[in-house]
């Protein structure tokens, strides 16, 4: 068993031979390895030290707001501008890798609540983009003036929640 430090060093005496290090991503929960590796194999021999077997781990983001009709088409969501339900969000966040474009790209959906409210959560920090998607905007509503896309680059444990879009009638 392994012996911790103050600042999360550890050290684990083992006899000569080929080992595996491995860390238990379950009790780093809520966080997440990060681009680090999760095993290490190293081969010892006797009076040899590895001081290299080193884990990383990441909180877990989160981005979300609300899609609403802005009736006076001003951006701005006003106290009389209700939330729209059924718009369907979607997210692109980079991968592991953190560039945008590459085939590690994670893609996830969400239709807003009945109140016109959405959130993902549990997402790698790094760049997201956020996009209405404007197919299911209702017939009778169409594209305000607030773009149908937000791009925001998520910050370890950051839950950012101004990925608003509005739509007004027709």
């Amino acid at each position: 068993r392994p012996r911790f430090d103050a600042i999360g060093r550890w050290l684990i005496d083992l006899a000569a031979d080929q080992c595996e290090v491995t860390v238990d991503i379950t009790t780093a929960l809520p966080k997440i390895p990060g681009i680090c590796p999760t095993t290490v194999l190293v081969t010892l021999q006797p009076g040899d030290e590895f001081l290299d077997a080193d884990f990383c781990f990441v909180e877990l983001s989160a981005v979300g707001d609300f899609v609403w009709c802005d009736i006076d088409n001003d951006g701005v969501q006003d106290p009389n501008e209700p939330g729209v339900p059924d718009i369907t969000i979607e997210l692109l966040c980079a991968g592991p890798d953190q560039i945008l474009g590459t085939a590690d790209d994670i893609g996830d959906q969400i239709v807003t609540d009945a109140s016109g409210g959405y959130l993902f959560t549990d997402l790698l920090p790094g760049p997201c983009v956020v996009t209405m998607d404007q197919s299911t905007i209702p017939a009778t509503k169409e594209l305000g003036i607030c773009p149908p896309q937000v791009t925001v680059a998520l910050q370890p444990g950051e839950a950012y929640l101004d990925a608003a879009f509005c739509i007004r009638s027709r």
